[in-house]
């Protein structure tokens, strides 16, 4: 490959003479391009899924919190006190863990 980030672009650019090397050397930076465009795109997609995963699992253990607690507020009316505060302490982490995880998405 020719140019793989070394500094000494124009000598390499000095030895093309003909148009074929030309249209060759220019392919070559296309196929680059495309390549870690392609990459980039994957590592994109990778983190996404681990991100899905992610979601998934926090919302069923917040869902199975929940059953609990309403479960044991059946079989005993004064849980039901404990049972609505851990579903609001359960929705409070869920929105703080996304508005952090907002944040580290955003490089800005």
């Amino acid at each position: 490959m020719l140019l793989q980030g070394g500094s000494n672009k124009k000598s390499e650019l000095q030895g093309l003479g003909s148009p074929e090397e030309i249209d060759l050397f220019v392919q070559q930076q296309s196929a680059l391009v495309a390549r870690a465009k392609r990459e980039e795109a994957q590592q994109r997609v990778r983190h996404l899924k681990l991100d899905l995963a992610q979601r998934v699992v926090l919302l069923l253990l917040v869902v199975l919190i929940v059953v609990a607690l309403l479960i044991g507020a059946i079989s005993d009316p004064g849980l039901l006190k404990a049972a609505l505060g851990g579903g609001g302490s359960a929705m409070l982490v869920s929105a703080l863990y996304r508005l952090g995880a907002k944040e580290r998405a955003s490089p800005e």
